[in-house]
Protein backbone atom coordinates (compact mmCIF):
# COMPACT_ATOMS: atom_id res chain seq x y z
CA UNK A 1 0.00 0.00 0.00
CA UNK A 2 3.02 2.47 0.40
CA UNK A 3 4.64 1.63 -2.98
CA UNK A 4 0.97 2.67 -4.46
CA UNK A 5 0.93 5.77 -2.31
CA UNK A 6 4.31 6.64 -3.35
CA UNK A 7 3.95 5.65 -7.24
CA UNK A 8 1.18 8.25 -6.95
CA UNK A 9 3.69 10.72 -5.48
CA UNK A 10 5.42 9.96 -8.46
CA UNK A 11 2.83 10.86 -10.51
CA UNK A 12 1.96 14.36 -8.85
CA UNK A 13 5.73 15.28 -9.32
CA UNK A 14 5.43 14.33 -13.52
CA UNK A 15 1.82 16.73 -12.97
CA UNK A 16 3.79 19.49 -11.42
CA UNK A 17 6.48 19.45 -14.44
CA UNK A 18 4.29 19.45 -16.96
CA UNK A 19 2.34 22.44 -15.01
CA UNK A 20 5.83 24.32 -15.28
CA UNK A 21 6.37 23.57 -18.81
CA UNK A 22 2.08 24.65 -19.82
CA UNK A 23 3.55 27.89 -17.95
CA UNK A 24 6.86 28.44 -20.29
CA UNK A 25 4.82 27.65 -23.54
CA UNK A 26 2.05 30.39 -21.59
CA UNK A 27 1.27 32.71 -25.17
CA UNK A 28 2.81 30.09 -27.86
CA UNK A 29 1.54 27.16 -29.08
CA UNK A 30 2.26 24.09 -26.81
CA UNK A 31 3.76 20.46 -28.47
CA UNK A 32 0.61 18.26 -28.79
CA UNK A 33 2.63 15.76 -26.62
CA UNK A 34 2.00 17.83 -23.43
CA UNK A 35 -1.71 16.80 -24.02
CA UNK A 36 -0.64 13.28 -24.68
CA UNK A 37 1.51 13.07 -21.56
CA UNK A 38 -1.19 14.87 -19.08
CA UNK A 39 -3.89 11.80 -20.36
CA UNK A 40 -1.50 9.27 -19.47
CA UNK A 41 -1.25 10.96 -15.93
CA UNK A 42 -4.55 11.28 -15.46
CA UNK A 43 -5.38 7.49 -16.39
CA UNK A 44 -1.78 6.83 -13.91
CA UNK A 45 -3.73 8.92 -11.10
CA UNK A 46 -7.33 6.92 -11.58
CA UNK A 47 -5.52 3.44 -11.54
CA UNK A 48 -3.47 4.44 -8.29
CA UNK A 49 -6.50 5.64 -6.30
CA UNK A 50 -8.38 2.54 -7.61
CA UNK A 51 -5.64 0.58 -6.18
CA UNK A 52 -5.75 2.98 -2.96
CA UNK A 53 -9.17 1.78 -2.34
CA UNK A 54 -9.30 -1.60 -2.86
CA UNK A 55 -10.77 -4.05 -0.81
CA UNK A 56 -13.32 -1.03 0.01
CA UNK A 57 -16.71 -1.03 -1.19
CA UNK A 58 -16.45 -0.11 -5.22
CA UNK A 59 -18.26 3.24 -5.51
CA UNK A 60 -21.32 3.23 -8.52
CA UNK A 61 -20.08 3.93 -11.88
CA UNK A 62 -20.95 6.62 -14.01
CA UNK A 63 -22.34 5.39 -17.43
CA UNK A 64 -19.29 5.44 -20.41
CA UNK A 65 -19.48 6.46 -23.77
CA UNK A 66 -16.46 4.19 -25.44
CA UNK A 67 -17.09 6.39 -28.80
CA UNK A 68 -16.69 9.80 -26.98
CA UNK A 69 -13.77 8.12 -24.93
CA UNK A 70 -11.98 6.76 -28.26
CA UNK A 71 -12.57 10.30 -29.84
CA UNK A 72 -10.60 11.89 -27.20
CA UNK A 73 -8.06 9.15 -26.24
CA UNK A 74 -7.42 8.51 -30.02
CA UNK A 75 -4.07 11.18 -30.21
CA UNK A 76 -2.59 10.05 -26.97
CA UNK A 77 -3.23 6.18 -28.30
CA UNK A 78 -1.51 7.64 -31.62
CA UNK A 79 1.42 8.77 -29.65
CA UNK A 80 1.51 5.24 -28.07
CA UNK A 81 1.50 3.60 -31.66
CA UNK A 82 4.24 5.67 -32.89
CA UNK A 83 4.91 7.18 -36.51
CA UNK A 84 5.65 3.48 -37.87
CA UNK A 85 2.51 2.34 -37.52
CA UNK A 86 -0.51 3.52 -38.80
CA UNK A 87 -3.79 4.22 -36.21
CA UNK A 88 -7.17 4.08 -37.97
CA UNK A 89 -10.14 4.55 -35.08
CA UNK A 90 -13.52 3.53 -36.92
CA UNK A 91 -16.63 4.25 -34.46
CA UNK A 92 -19.62 2.33 -36.03
CA UNK A 93 -21.65 1.63 -33.06
CA UNK A 94 -24.76 4.15 -32.72
CA UNK A 95 -24.79 3.48 -29.59
CA UNK A 96 -21.88 2.62 -27.31
CA UNK A 97 -22.70 3.20 -23.57
CA UNK A 98 -21.88 0.82 -21.01
CA UNK A 99 -22.19 0.73 -17.08
CA UNK A 100 -18.48 1.18 -15.95
CA UNK A 101 -15.47 3.34 -14.74
CA UNK A 102 -14.12 5.04 -17.43
CA UNK A 103 -10.57 4.18 -16.20
CA UNK A 104 -11.25 0.55 -17.10
CA UNK A 105 -11.95 1.13 -20.55
CA UNK A 106 -8.59 3.43 -21.02
CA UNK A 107 -6.60 0.30 -19.04
CA UNK A 108 -7.80 -2.03 -22.36
CA UNK A 109 -6.87 0.15 -24.67
CA UNK A 110 -3.46 0.33 -23.42
CA UNK A 111 -2.80 -2.90 -22.83
CA UNK A 112 -4.20 -4.01 -26.07
CA UNK A 113 -2.47 -1.00 -28.32
CA UNK A 114 0.43 -2.19 -26.40
CA UNK A 115 0.62 -5.69 -27.14
CA UNK A 116 0.05 -5.04 -30.57
CA UNK A 117 3.00 -2.55 -30.90
CA UNK A 118 5.25 -5.16 -29.81
CA UNK A 119 3.89 -7.23 -32.48
CA UNK A 120 4.53 -5.13 -34.95
CA UNK A 121 8.65 -3.77 -34.75
CA UNK A 122 8.83 -3.13 -37.94
CA UNK A 123 5.61 -1.02 -38.53
CA UNK A 124 2.39 -1.92 -39.65
CA UNK A 125 -1.43 -0.94 -39.50
CA UNK A 126 -3.83 -0.96 -36.13
CA UNK A 127 -7.63 -0.51 -36.66
CA UNK A 128 -9.84 0.04 -33.77
CA UNK A 129 -13.59 -0.47 -34.61
CA UNK A 130 -16.67 -0.09 -32.38
CA UNK A 131 -20.02 -1.73 -33.63
CA UNK A 132 -23.20 -3.06 -32.10
CA UNK A 133 -24.25 -6.73 -31.96
CA UNK A 134 -27.39 -8.66 -31.06
CA UNK A 135 -25.22 -11.69 -30.37
CA UNK A 136 -26.01 -14.22 -26.66
CA UNK A 137 -23.03 -12.67 -24.89
CA UNK A 138 -22.18 -15.28 -22.05
CA UNK A 139 -23.70 -17.18 -19.15
CA UNK A 140 -24.33 -14.00 -17.53
CA UNK A 141 -27.26 -13.86 -19.21
CA UNK A 142 -28.66 -17.83 -19.66
CA UNK A 143 -27.08 -17.69 -23.27
CA UNK A 144 -29.69 -15.05 -24.36
CA UNK A 145 -29.05 -11.83 -25.95
CA UNK A 146 -28.52 -8.83 -23.27
CA UNK A 147 -31.73 -6.86 -23.19
CA UNK A 148 -29.77 -4.00 -24.68
CA UNK A 149 -27.40 -5.69 -27.28
CA UNK A 150 -23.74 -5.83 -26.96
CA UNK A 151 -20.96 -3.06 -27.69
CA UNK A 152 -18.21 -4.73 -29.86
CA UNK A 153 -15.14 -3.40 -29.90
CA UNK A 154 -12.24 -5.21 -31.91
CA UNK A 155 -9.00 -3.94 -31.61
CA UNK A 156 -7.16 -5.19 -35.55
CA UNK A 157 -3.22 -5.42 -36.21
CA UNK A 158 -0.98 -6.33 -39.00
CA UNK A 159 1.24 -8.12 -36.56
CA UNK A 160 3.39 -11.10 -36.41
CA UNK A 161 0.60 -13.45 -35.02
CA UNK A 162 0.57 -15.80 -32.47
CA UNK A 163 0.79 -19.50 -32.96
CA UNK A 164 -2.29 -21.75 -30.82
CA UNK A 165 0.51 -22.32 -28.01
CA UNK A 166 1.68 -18.17 -28.15
CA UNK A 167 -2.06 -17.82 -27.73
CA UNK A 168 -2.36 -20.26 -24.83
CA UNK A 169 0.91 -18.56 -23.15
CA UNK A 170 -0.57 -15.36 -23.64
CA UNK A 171 -3.73 -16.02 -21.77
CA UNK A 172 -1.43 -17.26 -18.67
CA UNK A 173 -0.11 -14.56 -16.08
CA UNK A 174 2.33 -17.06 -15.07
CA UNK A 175 4.15 -17.16 -18.72
CA UNK A 176 5.77 -14.49 -20.38
CA UNK A 177 4.59 -14.51 -23.86
CA UNK A 178 7.19 -11.77 -24.47
CA UNK A 179 10.35 -11.52 -23.29
CA UNK A 180 9.76 -7.68 -22.63
CA UNK A 181 6.38 -8.47 -21.43
CA UNK A 182 4.89 -8.62 -17.61
CA UNK A 183 2.56 -11.40 -19.43
CA UNK A 184 0.00 -9.82 -16.94
CA UNK A 185 -1.59 -7.59 -20.02
CA UNK A 186 -5.02 -9.62 -21.05
CA UNK A 187 -4.94 -11.44 -17.58
CA UNK A 188 -5.82 -8.06 -16.31
CA UNK A 189 -8.16 -7.49 -19.17
CA UNK A 190 -10.37 -10.72 -18.22
CA UNK A 191 -10.38 -9.52 -14.39
CA UNK A 192 -11.63 -6.06 -16.09
CA UNK A 193 -14.34 -7.80 -18.06
CA UNK A 194 -15.35 -9.71 -15.43
CA UNK A 195 -16.38 -7.36 -13.82
CA UNK A 196 -17.64 -5.31 -16.54
CA UNK A 197 -19.70 -8.41 -17.25
CA UNK A 198 -18.08 -8.73 -20.54
CA UNK A 199 -16.22 -11.33 -22.87
CA UNK A 200 -12.61 -11.33 -24.82
CA UNK A 201 -12.23 -13.71 -27.78
CA UNK A 202 -8.97 -13.70 -29.83
CA UNK A 203 -8.41 -14.74 -33.49
CA UNK A 204 -4.66 -14.77 -34.38
CA UNK A 205 -2.31 -16.43 -36.62
CA UNK A 206 1.07 -16.66 -37.67
CA UNK A 207 2.57 -13.51 -39.79
CA UNK A 208 -1.12 -13.02 -40.25
CA UNK A 209 -1.93 -10.33 -37.39
CA UNK A 210 -3.80 -10.51 -34.81
CA UNK A 211 -8.08 -9.31 -33.86
CA UNK A 212 -9.04 -8.78 -30.40
CA UNK A 213 -12.99 -8.59 -30.13
CA UNK A 214 -14.59 -7.31 -26.60
CA UNK A 215 -17.72 -7.44 -26.16
CA UNK A 216 -19.82 -5.67 -23.62
CA UNK A 217 -23.27 -5.32 -22.24
CA UNK A 218 -24.84 -2.08 -23.50
CA UNK A 219 -26.45 -0.23 -21.05
CA UNK A 220 -28.99 3.31 -21.49
CA UNK A 221 -28.98 5.66 -19.01
CA UNK A 222 -30.83 4.24 -15.52
CA UNK A 223 -29.84 0.78 -16.56
CA UNK A 224 -27.60 -1.02 -14.47
CA UNK A 225 -25.60 -4.29 -15.01
CA UNK A 226 -26.46 -6.88 -12.06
Amino acid sequence: MHLIHDLRLVLAAIASCLEMLRKQYEGQPMPHEVDNISRFVDSGFAMVDELLVSGALRPSAPFVDVNTLLEDFDPALSTVAGSDIKLQTTLVAPESRIYGQRVDIERILLNLVFNAVAAMPGGGALSIETDVTQSPLNEKWSGATPPFGNLRLTIRDTGRGMSDSELEKAMNPMAKPRQDGTGLGLACILLILTRLGGTLSIDSRPESGTAVTILLPLSPAGHQIH
